[in-house]
C-alpha cells in the first residue's frame, strides 16, 4: 500500500466502504508514526548543523536556506509535507466514515 494508492482511492467515490476506509486509516497511522521518527531524527540533528551553518552567515534567514539546501534539510522538508499529506488523508477518511455511521443511522 502506498499513499498514492490510498489518494487514488478516495478519489474514486464508488466501492468505498468502512472496512476498507478503516484498514486504509490504520496503514496511515502506521506510516505516520515511522515518517515521523525519521523527521525527529532530523529535528534532533539541526540545532548542531545550524549553528555552524549560522556562524558563517549573516542572517538566519540565509542560515536556514543553507540548512535547507542540505541533505537532512531536503529530508526535512520532504517529510514534513509527507506528514501533512497523511494527516490531510486520515482526516478525510475520518470524515467519511462519520458520514457512513450517520447514513446508517438515518441521520443525514
Amino acid at each position: 500500500m502506498t499513499l498514492e494508492h490510498i489518494t487514488h482511492y478516495l478519489k474514486e467515490d464508488e466501492g468505498l466502504n468502512p472496512h476498507q476506509l478503516s484498514q486504509h486509516l490504520l496503514w496511515l497511522a502506521g506510516e505516520y508514526a515511522f515518517q515521523a521518527t525519521g523527521w525527529e531524527r532530523i529535528q534532533k540533528e539541526k540545532p548542531e548543523v545550524w549553528l555552524k551553518l549560522r556562524d558563517q552567515c549573516t542572517s538566519d534567514t540565509q542560515a536556514e536556506r543553507k540548512w535547507n539546501k542540505t541533505e537532512s534539510g531536503i529530508n526535512e522538508i520532504i517529510l514534513r509535507n509527507k506528514l501533512r499529506v497523511i494527516e490531510k488523508l486520515m482526516s478525510s477518511i475520518k470524515a467519511r466514515l462519520r458520514v457512513m455511521e450517520s447514513e446508517a443511522r438515518n441521520q443525514f
